[in-house]
């Protein structure tokens, strides 16, 4: 039995990863939308004085990353609320597979912690902001993630980027950290795909 559990970005309303996940749905007994919209109020006017300076495109982004990466109460709560139901699936016998896309995927590399280690199946990553086309922000964000995501392992992890999304540029140098918490690992470019996760979506393979 399989169950995957679907992590949305911050920014987009509504149950958005639904939308074309028609082919890849028919693998999997249990699906589990992690709903994560309403749980930063962050937005870009927020942003210290001191980066108001930075370019219109990444401000909404960074004004997102700041907020997740300091708000430790909030991390702490989206932690808790889906290591719980993958903890619930694996008791039920369910092999347990993340789809996650935008901040989802920094999300799901936080899972877990010193008391509790996270491991799945399956780690599809789509249009993730560690490979922001800003050298001095991408390193910011591997920065945060490299203490965040210390306690998360998969079997096998799927990164999916776009050529000409700002948000996720070419990743895999950007990903050796989690690799190495990744029994193996895949990379794959999507052409023109911007940063919509149904055309990233199209890549992910399955065994």
């Amino acid at each position: 039995m399989r169950a995957l559990i679907l992590i949305q970005g911050i920014n987009k309303k509504g149950n958005y990863l639904l939308d074309g996940i028609g082919h890849i749905a028919s693998h999997y007994d249990k699906i589990f939308y992690a709903k994560t919209e309403r749980t930063f109020d962050v937005i870009k006017d927020s942003l210290p004085f001191y980066l108001q300076w930075i370019p219109d495109k990444y401000k909404e982004l960074l004004a997102d990353l700041i907020g997740f990466f300091k708000n430790k109460y909030t991390r702490k709560s989206i932690n808790f609320h889906i290591s719980d139901k993958i903890d619930e699936f694996k008791a039920l016998g369910y092999e347990v597979d993340i789809l996650s896309h935008s901040l989802g995927t920094l999300i799901a590399l936080a899972l877990g912690s010193k008391k509790k280690k996270v491991t799945v199946n399956k780690l599809f990553m789509l249009n993730s902001p560690l490979g922001i086309d800003s050298k001095i922000l991408r390193l910011y964000v591997k920065a945060n993630m490299l203490r965040f995501s210390k306690y998360f392992y998969c079997r096998d992890l799927q990164n999916v980027w776009s050529d000409n999304d700002f948000v996720s540029k070419d990743m895999a140098k950007s990903l050796k950290f989690v690799e190495k918490r990744a029994d193996q690992s895949t990379h794959y470019s999507v052409k023109n795909g911007g940063h919509d996760h149904k055309n990233s979506i199209k890549k992910i393979k399955f065994d």
